[in-house]
């Protein structure tokens, strides 16, 4: 079916401020994965559970004896704002429960402080929730840290979790306001004495005296009347605010029989004139049961008698009242006071003396939203070009012509760093792709937008131009010194990246990976290249700004294109023909590898240095003589990285020869093909298709040869122009490479790593002072970066119970300083050595055994919190201390 109007079927959407309560947690039911969380125990790690058939977000705490924990990734909020969460918890390991905190840091990503630890939550119906918490001064940046526990009830005391413990979460939220207010709602019950636990105080009696029984609805005590002093009845005076509307309720009995009565609310001015009074009759008899009466408290109206009296006594009843409320409002709350057990949801105090004062009622209650919200701004006039590649950025550009879309304006819709995507709606119910549902062709972020005026055009009088980049450009910004052999190793590298991954079909987190060699030089994008020329893997960032890597990669078909019509009247889903002129074929010999060189990145750990070794050694390469006897010799380097054990000629060789046999001999190749978007059905192609797909190819070739078989997509650039009379032309351009050849290499500069070191994970003893304890402190004299030795501390506690553990270190040369970090690498504090003297970590600057069973740091008097247990028995390992040489 021919496409009649183009935006019934595309949307171009921006980034949307999200109306209400924002979600900072990108990823928060693990619909992508494991990426936007952290895992910084050893041996722990984040995985991609489900609930009900569901995705969920999946902590495993896999070592024994020690703390468990996991955060978010850092999440941008200011100083001043309240911060929230909210979690569901869909499965726990029996015996275990999760306290929640915030983490706050400055703009410099260092840990300022924590918040309060929620109450120990379990597997349960509904979300539980972290109350508002205010960012203190200087905080950028926030983390939800969740702690698991073996404890069985919520406040129990919490012990160090059992080995390969777990838990499930789904529908995570850490959300910021500008007052706690519009998290959190807050209810007051104006009665002072509402239960009477201690005395009947503020409490005047109508009748029979007033006194305290047992038996009470709500506590200990309830008020207390005897009937045979004819009718009874109390009342309290309470200050309240003229013009709103007020609820009094109380629960009432009697020992014996029923009886009439009523309650009141009688309004007073501010010289304690009455005004008026509203009147509710009642009936009451011997089971507790609530009552209550509403009005509008006059305008002049500053104080309020609420007040119960009997009708009709009888005379051989006593006459009960408890858990009596003044609230604002039509109707009446489950009843509380400030004596009531908190709980994460639900926060109880008294705002001044308890049982003698108001109390409150602090709820923390909002909804789940998703990360974010787009509109569609596709609009009447547009021009849209998406073009992308192998492992490469994946650039947009769009052009609208609509003034009201300007970023000049202040509160602008299109900013920098905002997300976009282009969604097509799909034709076809195939490949997990559903008729008439929108899917994602490209998401990429906003660079600098511009804006062009020009005053003699009317409709086009005002050009935005907006650029766009994928996750490409994320990860080539940031650095990554570790160089790992193996695909699924590359987990290791990306956690904490901000950008989702899918490694041969898994998002998942690994608890650790063999690190082969290190590049201080290096950016994500060069080690994911390293990574993918070892295991001549494809890696991409797909049309869901997703990175995949894969090894062995070979997706079915599903589009074929044809130069005769048959098949395309068969089939016109999945049988599509090109553009006239839109075929670019030939036979290029430079396609020809013929010749490999390997430059092997070799660690070598008595030097602490990494170098490029040739395979092989006179760097002649792995050679396919009959093929350059054909073509000549034709040379591509790569280089490659694994374990010692793999550098071998057996194990070099078979690599080299894996690349000779598919690209030793030059083939007639389709560069690339141009089709056009016209009907219905040729969105499901568009949506079915995206980098390193395969397709199938069949044309016939002038010189009678023919074109046909499987080709992978190696590019794809979208060209969309519609204007307002809904006109518009798409065009599609793959570019290809033959199914099984390399993708092409990529040389990264290696420059050698300096420093001195040990064997990874050889510890030697480190000379502890443990004062009322015994155990150990090792360390293991790291790597060196520049001028700066790095150790890696470990403190096993065996027994004891006292509270500091002095750490010596080595004496210096000169007068240093030892910078303590933790295992993000964030800068905690310092403490000064001098040289010729023993240099210890003590009081004053001491790890601490803290009450909560924490470590504890306290450079300066200023108590700063260390990720980790110190509980008897209990490893703790990688941090980090770094000396300055």
């Amino acid at each position: 079916m021919k496409i009649e109007d183009i935006r019934e079927h595309l949307r171009f959407e921006v980034e949307d401020d999200q109306e209400g309560l924002p979600n900072l947690v990108q990823n928060p039911s693990g619909e992508l994965g494991t990426w936007a969380w952290e895992s910084p125990v050893p041996g722990s790690f984040m995985y991609t559970g489900t609930s009900a058939g569901l995705p969920t977000i999946s902590y495993k705490h896999a070592p024994s004896a020690i703390a468990g924990y996991f955060t978010t990734e850092l999440m941008a909020v200011d100083a001043g704002k309240y911060v929230a969460a909210r979690v569901d918890i869909t499965n726990i390991t029996a015996g275990h429960r999760i306290k929640l905190r915030p983490v706050f840091y400055n703009s410099s990503k260092t840990l300022i402080s924590s918040g309060t630890q929620t109450n120990g939550f379990t597997t349960g119906s509904g979300q539980y929730l972290l109350p508002p918490a205010l960012a203190p001064a200087g905080t950028a940046y926030v983390r939800l840290r969740a702690d698991i526990y073996r404890m069985a009830g919520p406040t129990d005391t919490p012990l160090t979790p059992n080995a390969n413990c777990f838990v499930d979460l789904k529908n995570v939220m850490v959300t910021w306001a500008n007052t706690s207010g519009a998290i959190s709602t807050v209810k007051t019950n104006l009665i002072p004495n509402p239960s009477v636990e201690l005395d009947t105080a503020t409490w005047i009696t109508m009748g029979a005296p007033l006194g305290l029984a047992v038996g009470a609805y709500s506590g200990t005590y309830c008020l207390s009347m005897a009937g045979s002093w004819g009718n009874v009845g109390f009342y309290t005076q309470v200050p309240i605010s003229g013009g709103k509307d007020y609820t009094f309720s109380t629960y009432l009995r009697q020992s014996t029989g029923a009886s009439a009565g009523q309650l009141y609310l009688r309004w007073f001015t501010s010289t304690n004139t009455q005004i008026s009074t509203k009147i509710v009759n009642i009936n009451t008899n011997s089971t507790w049961t609530r009552f209550s009466a509403t009005a509008t408290a006059p305008s002049n109206a500053t104080s309020v008698w609420v007040m119960y009296y009997t009708a009709a006594v009888t005379s051989a009843a006593t006459y009960y009242a408890d858990a009596m409320m003044l609230e604002e409002g039509t109707t009446p709350s489950t009843y509380f006071d400030g004596s009531k057990s908190s709980t994460a949801q639900k926060v109880y105090g008294w705002s001044g003396t308890p049982h003698a004062s108001a109390s409150t009622e602090s709820s923390t209650d909002f909804a789940f939203v998703e990360p974010a919200e787009f509109r569609n701004i596709l609009g009447s006039s547009s021009h849209l070009e998406i073009d992308t590649a192998e492992f490469s950025p994946g650039l947009g550009g769009f052009t609208l012509y609509d003034a009201a879309l300007s970023p000049a304006d202040a509160d602008a819709l299109i900013r920098p760093n905002k997300r976009v995507r282009i969604r097509v709606r799909n034709s076809f119910t195939e490949s997990g792709l559903k008729a008439a549902e929108f899917y994602t062709l490209y998401e990429g972020r906003i660079g600098s937008p511009t804006v062009d005026y020009d005053p003699l055009k009317k409709d086009k009088g005002v050009k935005i131009t907006i650029p766009t980049t994928n996750n490409y450009s994320v990860l080539a910004e940031q650095g990554e010194n570790s160089v790992v052999a193996n695909i699924a190793d590359l987990a290791y590298t990306l956690e904490g990246k901000g950008v989702p991954w899918n490694i041969n079909g898994s998002g998942n987190q690994v608890t650790s990976a063999s690190v082969v060699a290190y590049n201080e030089n290096a950016k994500m994008t060069d080690q994911i290249i390293v990574t993918r020329d070892t295991n001549l893997a494809k890696v991409w960032i797909d049309r869901n700004n997703v990175l995949q890597a894969h090894t062995g990669w070979n997706p079915p078909v599903l589009t074929a294109f044809y130069d005769s019509s048959p098949e395309i009247e068969a089939d016109p889903v999945h049988n599509i023909a090109p553009q006239a002129d839109g075929l670019k074929i030939d036979w290029d010999a430079a396609d020809c590898i013929n010749n490999v060189v390997i430059k092997w990145l070799r660690y070598d750990v008595g030097a602490a240095r990494t170098t490029e070794v040739n395979w092989p050694s006179d760097g002649s390469g792995y050679a396919d003589v009959a093929s350059q006897k054909k073509w000549g010799v034709r040379t591509k380097e790569f280089k490659i990285c694994g374990l010692p054990l793999n550098e071998n000629n057996s194990y070099i060789s078979s690599y080299a020869n894996s690349i000779l046999a598919a690209n030793a001999q030059p083939k007639v190749r389709i560069r690339s093909l141009t089709w056009a978007v016209t009907k219905e059905e040729h969105l499901y192609t568009v949506l079915a298709n995206d980098l390193y797909s395969n397709v199938y190819v069949s044309f016939a070739l002038p010189d009678g040869q023919s074109v046909e078989g499987n080709h992978q997509i190696t590019g794809i650039k979208h060209t969309i122009s519609a204007d307002k009379d809904k006109k518009f032309r798409w065009l599609v351009t793959y570019t290809f490479a033959d199914t099984g050849s390399v993708a092409t290499p990529v040389s990264t500069e290696s420059p050698p790593f300096q420093g001195v070191g040990v064997a990874p994970g050889v510890w030697q003893n480190y000379t502890p002072s443990i004062v009322n304890m015994t155990g150990s402190v090792q360390r293991s004299r790291w790597m060196r970066v520049g001028n700066t030795i790095t150790y890696q501390f470990r403190i096993y506690i065996t027994s004891g119970s006292g509270s500091t553990a002095a750490i010596s270190v080595p004496v210096p040369m000169s007068s240093t300083y030892y910078s303590i970090a933790n295992i993000w690498g964030e800068h905690l504090g310092e403490v000064t050595i001098l040289n010729n003297s023993t240099g210890y970590i003590s009081s004053g600057h001491a790890y601490t055994l803290g009450h909560s069973g924490m470590i504890i740091f306290r450079p300066h008097d200023n108590s700063i919190e260390w990720p980790g247990s110190s509980l008897i028995g209990a490893y703790v390992q990688g941090y980090v201390i770094y000396e300055a040489a």
